[in-house]
């Protein structure tokens, strides 16, 4: 319910194809419009990287599918 209501949802996957493969899954079983999509990505699991993450999100290409 709460992902309908989001301006944006940020999906977080490893920067690889399975986790593109996997954030494409998830977004689709959720529901995620791809303009509402954005994913994050970082190396490492520290407060500043997620942060810095969040501020850097990137569109999934299949938006320019559409």
């Amino acid at each position: 319910k709460e992902v309908k209501k989001a301006d944006f949802t940020y999906l977080a996957t490893d920067p690889d194809r399975e986790g593109e493969a996997i954030s494409w899954h998830i977004a689709n079983q959720l529901g995620i419009p791809p303009e509402r999509e954005c994913r994050i990505t970082f190396n490492e699991t520290t407060k500043s990287a997620v942060k810095e993450a969040i501020k850097n999100p990137w569109r999934n290409p299949r938006i320019f599918l559409l």
